[in-house]
């Protein structure tokens, strides 16, 4: 027992008087008292911080699923869903975050509320201070791969932390319901767009078809047109049964006679309106009833209106579907791993960060005493 005595003794004399060499008071200067500090600051004045992770997602149930695993096996991801990942946390990490977050958590009081006078923050902090040090204890980060917004936080006590990442996540649904909103306003801005433009259409191709009809004089060629033929067909009729009653007559009479010249009486006349009435319909030059031309024109403006009829009811269809998608959630904020409330600090790490900084102190000490060795042996 005297025997480990002496020899501690001996050794505690032996540090001793090489920390008073000048190797001893670099070492003393260099790795010494600067891990001592780091000691007191790590398990003294570092306050234990607790941190809550959780784990989103954002849906959209405008896309088929079937082509999201398509591109999902081929390794490509779905651009909408991580441009709505990278929305929120551009949001999550924003200064106007930040304010509503102090209105209802008062983050800056908490943070402020610490001894670490080293790295803490201060409680008149200005906003770009406070800003800084926010993004430090809060971490918000998207994967790319998988898809999932990653928010950590961290708080001085554990009811903060938890309760500050589910102010995150309640923040980012209504993100997630804004985005909808606008969305929704935008298709529904277009449909009723469309819709006046369709109208307009509509009224003006119907106002141009009911001029050239009273301009025309006509309502409906294509009627107009196949009583013509009935009548030209009754009058056929008739200058056939006339002929036949002619030939009959010439049998038997002179073609001078009574009969026979009212027959062909008869006969010129049926021919002569047939005549007319086929001019109404292959449009003879120069005549304004000629149906063909009628028909023509006519079938291009009613082809118009039922073109803009169309147009019409396909933009009021349209407009429906957007009405009833505005009340539907297109993007769902998924919550795949919500936050928990956490039972012990897990920062900081006191025992790797005072052994990283001891051995980054013993090793700038080593390169001092490399330094001054060179030093003296050129001076030699």
């Amino acid at each position: 027992m005297e025997d480990i005595t002496q020899r501690t003794t001996r050794l505690f004399h032996l540090v001793a008087e090489w920390l008073k060499t000048d190797a001893g008071k670099i070492f003393i200067g260099v790795a010494a008292i600067p891990s001592l500090l780091t000691a007191i600051y790590l398990y003294l004045l570092a306050p234990d911080r607790y941190v809550s992770t959780s784990y989103l997602s954002v849906y959209d149930s405008n896309v088929p699923s079937a082509s999201n695993d398509v591109f999902t096996s081929l390794g490509i991801t779905s651009g909408q869903s991580n441009t709505d990942l990278q929305i929120l946390e551009a949001y999550l990490h924003s200064s106007e975050l930040l304010n509503t977050a102090d209105k209802e958590l008062k983050v800056k009081e908490h943070y402020s509320d610490t001894s670490d006078f080293v790295f803490g923050m201060s409680p008149d902090a200005p906003l770009e201070d406070f800003h800084s040090f926010y993004q430090s204890r809060v971490h918000v980060q998207v994967n790319q791969q998988t898809r999932l917004l990653t928010i950590t936080t961290e708080g001085y006590k554990p009811e903060f932390a938890l309760e500050l990442n589910l102010f995150l996540i309640k923040e980012g649904e209504r993100v997630i319901n804004r985005l909808n909103q606008d969305v929704a306003r935008t298709e529904m801005a277009f449909a009723e767009e469309e819709i006046a433009r369709s109208l307009n259409l509509l009224k003006e191709a119907q106002m141009e078809l009911a001029r050239y009809q009273s301009r025309e004089d006509v309502t409906i060629p294509q009627s107009e047109g196949e009583s013509i033929l009935s009548v030209i067909n009754g009058m056929e009729a008739s200058l056939a049964e006339a002929r036949i009653q002619l030939n009959e007559t010439l049998t038997f009479l002179s073609p001078d006679s009574p009969q026979a010249r009212s027959l062909n009486a008869k006969i010129s006349a049926l021919e002569t309106q047939i005549e007319q009435q086929k001019s109404r319909i292959i449009g003879a030059s120069g005549s304004d009833e000629a149906l063909t031309r009628l028909q023509i024109e006519y079938n291009e403006l009613l082809s118009r209106v039922e073109l803009a009829r169309v147009v019409y009811e396909a933009a009021v269809s349209s407009y429906e579907i957007s009405r009833s998608q505005s009340t539907k959630k297109l993007k769902h904020l998924l919550i795949p791993s919500p936050p928990a409330l956490p039972e012990k600090p897990e920062l900081p790490e006191r025992s790797y960060w005072w052994a990283t900084m001891t051995l980054i102190y013993l090793a700038l000490f080593g390169i001092v005493k490399m330094v001054q060795r060179s030093i003296r042996e050129h001076q030699d």
